[in-house]
């Protein structure tokens, strides 16, 4: 839908007015919407004669605006689109607000500063314009033709680089030997199943391509080294499923075949209560039908450990053994791993590492916490995590990036504020977007519909962040403790970039059709940020319509959940959020701690048919409470589940300009209490390796249809990329100032680089 339209103004002087462009396609724009390509390509001296021709009147097509009188309102309407500058509109309205680019020389009405920069006062014009604080909004400028000028990368020090390096061998080191032990381990029983010394145990290194993907035909996750393959058909089995297949359990998790949520209209949704039935727990499927896990019964590993491929049911061909290969050369980890090692017993990695204390500057000497740079989120007896670190963004020093490792490192979320001071002009006003996007095409995509939680298609562009706050872990250009960023050019990288989010919101808790992120786990470390908000306008007679339409669902759940017959004679047992705490915030965020996970799910798995999903269909199925992500916990739910578990989650309000940064492995969901845009992003944090391995193994379990399944952040992969160039840094530090340990110098400069990009098989099936 498009805003009103602008103003197209008529001449009011005694003067004819001048021949007038034709208009543009679109029908017309703002005020200050026209710098054309030509005008913003001038050279230094064509600039300085247009501004003379400007100033003597030559300059254009400059129309005033007509006053529109509808009873004893006056309304002034925006410049046309041919005012570039409204010159004419700001004599009439008595103002002239210069920018200081006097070659430029663009001037702003008092409507157009109201409607398009609603953030700026007159005297904020008048010091300085839009287009010399790089956040111009006419269309020339949204639509890129000047552009947004890149955010400055932050000046890393050599000394930090060398500490930042060996922060990453240092929290890579143990998960890269742990792998070579899984390895090796495999390599011991191929000697065995062939009958030879382990050293006497050649692998075949399969060759592939950069920009191909290599995954486990059965579990689909990614390989990053050792794997089975059949030489005929080239089925690849990753060395997890090969464990599983030896116990006798079904490699890659059961098959389970997933429920389907019907729609029963919009009297349902909005609390009708079914006639006919009652609803009951759908039975079983593998009663209903044929158990999709019958097949795996005939594959099966022989006595002496070794797999055969797998029948053509499975998408194997049925014929030979499955061989160990390899995706590096043999011997490359290994080596990696001595390397590591001997960088980890040098002077400059143990000064690199040395600790600066255990004591959190939230707290004070006297064991109290700081209200500085912190917000309280819990109130638990006995422990230290009630709060969470809350620096702000302009103030953030060198030294307070130890103090974000500490909490880090502990899995602890962080909440920076101001974060839309280091942008780098971008305005995320809903009209400046739909100005520069509405003549973008194909920008369908898919959306939610939070009351029945089905996809409808809308029309929306992603906008990029400006700025990021601790760059050196966020940052996706250069961030030294961003382990995407050291993935080589020419490898297929994971989908990580920035992506905004455009929802409603109400302040009060509705239980149902709340605007929300259901309950689930990033696959990585993530930054979240709040970029704009607007408060929902209601009329007078909408929480009327609202308490009686919850009035209705509440007796439906009662009716169909809980399985009373009439609702007056059930207990309350759904009390919807009171709305006793004033929100101010532009959303809700309930952040759970990694060590509360389990507990977290036996609670969903025991409570599920107390929730509602799509189409407001009681939830039917739990293969995964939190990968489903059919859940969001209502403050009686939040209740329920510290009066039973002991288990709370950090609670707070995100507001306008605050950036949340969430640890992997941290369930988490959100509730939006405004109209929000936001703006999110992936990273991979060295701390948090570990827990995407983790979580990656819990996506391995799921079954094959589900959407949690496929491994798109091969993590492992990354991690070895990222021990290598961490390696070959020190390494050629260490070359060329003479670094030595206790045997010598650590390696020369020619051996430190001469190994050749692991290669990969082109064309097989498992590379995607």
């Amino acid at each position: 839908m498009r805003p009103r339209e602008e103003g197209r103004g008529v001449a009011l002087r005694g003067r004819p007015p001048k021949q007038r462009r034709p208009p543009p396609a679109d029908g017309g724009g703002g005020g200050e919407d026209e710098d054309t390509e030509q005008d913003l390509h001038l050279s230094y001296n064509e600039a300085l004669r247009t501004a003379k021709k400007q100033k003597r009147g030559d300059a254009g097509n400059n129309v005033t605006v007509t006053n529109l009188r509808r009873g004893n309102d006056v309304q002034k309407r925006a410049p046309s689109f041919r005012d570039k500058n409204c010159d004419e509109n700001n004599k009439k309205l008595k103002k002239k607000l210069n920018g200081e680019n006097s070659l430029i020389n663009k001037r702003f009405c008092v409507p157009c500063i109201q409607r398009w920069y609603p953030d700026l006062s007159e005297g904020d014009f008048a010091a300085k314009c839009p287009y010399c604080r790089q956040n111009c909004n006419c269309k020339a400028c949204l639509r890129m033709l000047r552009g947004v000028e890149e955010a400055p990368r932050k000046e890393i020090t050599v000394e930090n680089h060398v500490r930042y390096a060996c922060h990453v061998v240092r929290l890579l080191l143990p998960w890269l030997r742990k792998l070579q032990q899984e390895q090796m381990k495999e390599k011991e029983l191929e000697a065995k199943i062939k009958g030879v010394l382990v050293n006497e145990v050649k692998l075949e290194e399969v060759e592939c391509s950069l920009d191909e993907r290599v995954y486990c035909n059965k579990c689909r996750t990614s390989i990053v080294d050792f794997h089975r393959r059949c030489e005929c058909c080239l089925y690849d089995l990753c060395l997890a499923c090969c464990w599983e297949l030896r116990k006798g359990e079904v490699p890659g998790g059961e098959e389970v075949k997933r429920e389907r949520y019907e729609c029963r209209g919009k009297d349902y949704v909005f609390g009708a209560i079914p006639y006919s039935r009652m609803h009951k727990k759908s039975p079983n499927s593998m009663a209903d039908s044929e158990d999709p896990n019958n097949a795996m019964m005939l594959w099966k590993a022989k006595n002496d450990g070794s797999i055969p491929c797998p029948p053509k049911e499975l998408g194997g061909c049925g014929g030979s053994v499955l061989n160990l290969n390899s995706l590096f050369p043999e011997k490359f980890l290994s080596e990696l791993e001595e390397r590591a090692d001997k960088i980890a017993r040098t002077e400059i990695f143990a000064k690199a590492i040395v600790e600066k204390g255990d004591r959190c500057p939230c707290w004070d000497h006297s064991g109290k916490i700081r209200t500085q740079d912190t917000r309280d989120t819990l109130n638990r007896k006995g422990l230290s995590d009630n709060h969470l670190y809350c620096p702000v963004a302009t103030g953030i020093k060198e030294d307070d990036l130890l103090h974000f490792q500490i909490h880090w490192a502990k899995g602890e979320p962080v909440v920076v504020t101001d974060v839309l001071q280091l942008t780098s002009g971008l305005s995320w006003e809903p009209l400046v977007m739909w100005r520069a996007l509405r003549e973008k095409k194909n920008t369908d995509v898919k959306a939610i519909d939070c009351l029945d939680w089905s996809e409808v298609e809308i029309n929306i562009h992603k906008f990029f962040v400006g700025a990021l706050p601790f760059p050196e872990y966020t940052d996706p250009r250069y961030g030294p403790l961003n382990l995407t960023v050291k993935l080589p050019d020419g490898v297929q990288k994971p989908d990580l970039v920035p992506k905004t989010y455009i929802a409603y919101g109400f302040c009060q808790e509705l239980g149902r059709g709340d605007s929300v992120t259901k309950l689930h786990c990033d696959m990585s470390d993530s930054v979240n940020i709040l970029t704009h908000t607007a408060e929902v306008a209601n009329s007078t007679h909408h929480p009327q319509m609202m308490e009686k339409t919850r009035k209705k669902m509440r007796e439906q759940d009662i009716v169909e959940l809980y399985g009373e017959r009439k609702a007056s004679d059930a207990p309350h047992r759904m009390v919807q959020e009171s709305g006793e705490h004033q929100r101010t915030g532009g959303a809700l965020w309930d952040i759970f701690r990694r060590e509360d996970s389990d507990k977290l799910q036996d609670y969903l798995r025991k409570h599920a048919s107390e929730f509602r999903h799509v189409h407001c269909n009681p939830v039917k199925q739990v293969i995964h409470p939190i990968h489903d992500q059919s859940f969001y916990l209502t403050e009686e739910h939040k209740r329920k589940l510290k009066k039973e578990y002991g288990v709370e989650p950090w609670t707070f309000e995100q507001k306008l300009g605050e950036a949340v940064l969430i640890p992997a492995g941290c369930p988490h969901q959100v509730r939006n209490l405004k109209s929000c845009i936001n703006v999110a992003m992936g990273f991979v944090s060295p701390e948090n390796v570990g827990e995407c391995i983790k979580l990656t193994e819990e996506f391995r379990r799921l079954p094959s249809d589900h959407p949690a399944k496929e491994d798109k952040l091969e993590i492992k992969k990354i991690a070895i990329h990222a021990l290598i160039q961490a390696i070959h840094f020190l390494e050629d530090l260490s070359f060329s100032e003479g670094l030595k340990d206790g045997a010598g110098k650590l390696k020369n400069k020619d051996d430190a680089t001469s190994e050749k990009p692991p290669r990969r098989h082109r064309g097989s099936r498992s590379c995607r």
